[in-house]
């Protein structure tokens, strides 16, 4: 039931009008029907469509007759169903998905995703090939089901096929590979939005949002007074969001700080494989500024 395109060319002679003759096993007579010329050359083509068993077959042209072919069809299984699992790398934090019906992969880079595949009838010597890369074999099927692993490490394509005969025959139509680059977290500090400038006693609000693809591991405020050694205070209050807000005050007033003193901070996002971070901003320590008006007071 698969289509067979035929073609002929002429060698010797040239003519308008072609005819392909066909015989079925199941049939006794010969059927004829006209081919058509194909562009740019003195060939005709001819598609048989479907072909539902053996068939041989010939061209006339001219009076001139072609030998006499024979195309051997094969009952093979078809695949009626895959069903894709993916099993994320452990850095991912990601618990396994399911398709089903899948056949297309797409996937972040080190993921496995197990095939389950679902045939109309017993599979053997079947295989998993790849665009590029070692095929796969496959066990034979166990209730018209076989499952295989198939790392998902780049992209490309793959299809299924059958060992008939000494020859590797197709089962399926390509579907595609495609392996997601890691990216990295995207990490802000949203408060205070430029370097702020503050009195030795005032309070500061340091706000930060951080965003990922992958569930966030942590997420840090880093700051330090003076170049002195910096410290470090979490603001992810429980692993595994993907987009987190966080927030915490920095009284400058316990850094006993004087005019001119320069608290400097950043942030910093990780996930189970990459991490980011912000610029450094600097927070400003200013003398403090009075406001005079005239006493009420007669």
């Amino acid at each position: 039931k698969s289509d067979q395109q035929i073609t002929a060319t002429l060698a010797g002679f040239t003519t308008a009008h072609a005819n392909v003759w066909v015989q079925y096993a199941s049939s006794s007579k010969w059927e004829e029907a006209p081919m058509e010329p194909v562009s740019g050359s003195s060939g005709f083509g001819f598609l048989l469509v479907r072909v539902p068993e053996d068939v041989q077959y010939y061209v006339e042209a001219a009076g001139v007759k072609s030998p006499t072919f024979k195309l051997h069809t094969i009952d093979l299984p078809a695949v009626k169903n895959i069903k894709v699992t993916y099993n994320y790398p452990s850095w991912t934090g990601l618990a396994a998905v399911t398709e089903d019906p899948g056949g297309d992969l797409r996937a972040v880079e080190g993921t496995v995703a197990k095939l389950d595949i679902h045939t109309d009838k017993p599979l053997n010597n079947a295989q998993i090939v790849f665009e590029e890369g070692k095929a796969i074999h496959l066990d034979a099927t166990t209730d018209n089901t076989t499952s295989t692993n198939v790392p998902v490490e780049k992209d490309g394509t793959y299809h299924i096929a059958v060992m008939d005969h000494g020859e590797l025959v197709r089962l399926t139509d390509d579907y595609f590979i495609e392996a997601r680059k890691i990216g990295q977290p995207t990490v802000k500090i949203v408060k205070p939005t430029k370097d702020p400038k503050v009195s030795p006693i005032e309070e500061v609000t340091i706000s930060v949002t951080a965003e990922d693809e992958y569930p966030l591991q942590s997420l840090d405020l880093h700051y330090s007074v003076n170049g002195a050694p910096e410290k470090v205070a979490s603001l992810l209050k429980q692993k595994g969001a993907k987009q987190y807000d966080g927030s915490m005050m920095l009284s400058m007033e316990d850094f006993k700080l004087v005019p001119g003193d320069i608290v400097s901070i950043y942030a910093t996002a990780r996930d189970g494989k990459n991490s980011a971070r912000t610029d450094m901003s600097f927070v400003q320590a200013v003398p403090f500024e009075f406001e005079y008006s005239q006493s009420q007071a007669p």
